[in-house]
């Protein structure tokens, strides 16, 4: 079942408004054609000259008492305003994205966390994370943001070559 969650804007004072209502904008494109499975969403706008973004359930301990002070909702979703000042449709995309980590519950499950130990000394963790990457992406590519990502994945591997990325981008090439 899918519905459209609410989603509230949080952001800091020195994000300006032209980049505020953007956020809004680009997040009602995108949930207006995908819904959501799951409740609230909240974007935390703040500045930062490096575009990307990263969702998290509320409860995480990577979220500040801050932050969770600010919202009631299940999901954040950190936005830096260099991400704002891409093409909509990018910004779309990129949200899409981390709306794929929350419809596919990447957000609500502790990997594997018994085993996490083991996965680090053998250097799995990163496959794993890996894999939960391409799974959002594929959301993404779903929704019809397949092009648009492959756009983004060029941008970021513009500010920070990484080989995750690197590889994410190869794979949404190849269909």
């Amino acid at each position: 079942m899918s519905f459209m969650p609410s989603c509230k804007v949080f952001s800091f004072s020195d994000v300006p408004q032209n980049l505020r209502d953007k956020a809004c904008r680009c997040a009602e494109e995108l949930f207006s054609r995908s819904g959501c499975p799951d409740g609230n969403v909240t974007l935390i706008l703040f500045p930062c000259d490096k575009a990307g973004a990263t969702v998290a359930h509320r409860n995480e301990r990577a979220v500040p008492k801050e932050v969770r002070s600010l919202t009631g909702a299940r999901y954040v979703v950190f936005v830096p305003t260099a991400l704002l000042n891409w093409e909509p449709e990018l910004v779309e995309a990129t949200l899409a994205h981390e709306l794929g980590h929350i419809a596919l519950g990447h957000c609500d499950k502790r990997m594997y966390w018994f085993l996490t130990p083991f996965l680090r000394r053998f250097g799995f963790t990163r496959l794993l994370l890996l894999h939960k990457e391409l799974e959002a992406d594929r959301y993404a590519a779903r929704l019809g943001y397949a092009e648009s990502l492959r756009e983004v994945l060029r941008c970021l591997l513009r500010q920070k070559w990484n080989l995750p990325g690197a590889i994410r981008l190869w794979l949404l090439r190849r269909g």
